[in-house]
């Protein structure tokens, strides 16, 4: 016989029956009345009744149980943790033993040398922090060719719910940077953070450097059709010294970049350019960021098809020119991208016959940016074709013009300023 109670604010259903004093056991069902529906939890109790017959529900004692408190793993000593050997194996297998859930800590000032890659697959809710850094060693000698080039610190398939806070990773690129040398086609996908299908990741006050590829490259899981990454986070941080993107992020849906400071790129210090037409990324934002030298461009979106939408860049600050156009989406003839939005920036653009920002086939609104163009270079701010824009409220130092729009642009333009005090 069910009976409801109210207790402690949640719904209490006794499905258990004693008939006789004393303890006994019953089946509770506990509801948080909640909209758009309560949301329960069945709980297996001892109960006492000291009366006879069915158990009054006013006498059910009981209490949803609180969160419970995620273990905490420490590698052990027998994992060298000063640099000298590789413990790639060793760090892979103690790590499968770490239950899902779990908090993985390191101790302060440990270094982990890494020959060839931390593999997490179909993991759930790890959480790594520490003082610690993960440091890639020499290249094993019986690497294959493609093996060699997609040697990444982490490499992390499917699985979802992990936290990284506060490591530090260090690659084997002994002159990253903005030379044209520091781009080496072999190496190329050697990353930081390898993400492939990942279902939720968080990675603040992380330092990254000195890899031949990206710092941080979220794209699909392939072994079975394309699942995309979502909602990815990267917060705070700082990353420097590569051979080719900044972040990539080329099947996401769901991800902000926030608060990172990005010096000494190769390539693009944001790209987002699908590989085939089935991949993309939206729902994107790229907030309050700062960054420094980059040998192409600041944002590069090309690539395949035309998923790519709902797309912010916000409150960013360049502190050195990039290539140009500094901010480039160009999607695929037959459709359109966005819609982006490019606001309250503080950019700097180089002297090129090109724009500083250029939109083919995209949905756009740029407005309340400040940009600092080479007054002599005559540029055009914003160009565009067959793009539907609003250019508002910017203030283009330098520029010769706001917008430059082929015939089948549709353009609103208000309240540019290109002379600034």
């Amino acid at each position: 016989m069910a009976r409801r109670a109210v207790i402690a604010g949640i719904i209490a259903t006794g499905l258990g029956v004693l008939v006789s004093p004393g303890l006994g056991q019953a089946t509770i069902q506990f509801c948080r009345d909640v909209r758009p529906g309560p949301t329960c939890v069945a709980v297996r109790a001892t109960v006492e009744w000291r009366g006879q017959g069915n158990l009054p529900p006013s006498h059910v004692s009981a209490q949803l149980p609180g969160p419970t408190p995620a273990a905490v793993y420490e590698p052990p000593a027998t994992i060298s943790s000063d640099g000298s050997a590789d413990v790639t194996a060793a760090l892979n297998a103690w790590l499968a033993n770490v239950p899902n859930g779990a908090t993985v800590r390191f101790r302060p000032g440990a270094v982990y040398r890494i020959d060839r890659e931390i593999t997490l697959t179909d993991r759930r809710g790890l959480t790594f922090e520490g003082d610690v850094t993960f440091r890639a060693g020499p290249e094993p000698a019986d690497l294959t060719a493609h093996q060699r080039r997609t040697l990444s610190v982490f490499r992390l398939q499917g699985g979802g719910g992990y936290t990284f806070r506060g490591i530090r990773i260090i690659g084997r690129h002994p002159a990253g940077g903005t030379a044209e040398a520091a781009y080496d086609a072999t190496r190329e996908a050697q990353h930081g953070f390898w993400l492939a299908g990942v279902q939720g990741i968080t990675i603040e006050g992380t330092i990254i450097s000195d890899v031949y590829g990206d710092f941080v490259y979220v794209g699909p899981d392939l072994r079975s059709g394309v699942v995309w990454s979502r909602n990815v986070t990267i917060r705070g941080g700082e990353m420097t010294r590569n051979g080719r993107q900044g972040i990539a992020m080329v099947a996401v849906d769901g991800m902000t970049v926030e608060g990172v400071r990005l010096y000494n790129l190769r390539r693009a210090v944001f790209n987002m350019e699908p590989t085939t037409s089935s991949w993309g990324a939206r729902n994107v934002r790229i907030i309050g960021n700062r960054t420094g030298a980059a040998r192409l461009l600041w944002f590069s979106s090309a690539g395949q098809g035309w998923n790519v939408s709902d797309v912010v860049i916000s409150r960013n600050v360049m502190e050195t020119a990039t290539g140009v156009p500094f901010v480039y989406m160009v999607a695929p003839r037959g459709g359109y991208r966005g819609p982006l939005v490019v606001e309250h920036n503080t950019m700097i653009s180089g002297g090129s016959p090109a724009p500083g920002m250029r939109f083919d086939r995209v949905r756009v609104i740029v407005r309340n940016n400040l940009v600092t163009f080479p007054p002599r270079r005559l540029m055009t701010a914003v160009g565009l074709t067959d793009a539907e824009a609003t250019v508002q409220g910017d203030r283009f130092c330098g520029a010769a013009r706001a917008v430059g729009a082929d015939p089948l642009s549709r353009v609103t333009e208000s309240d540019n300023v290109l002379v600034c005090p």
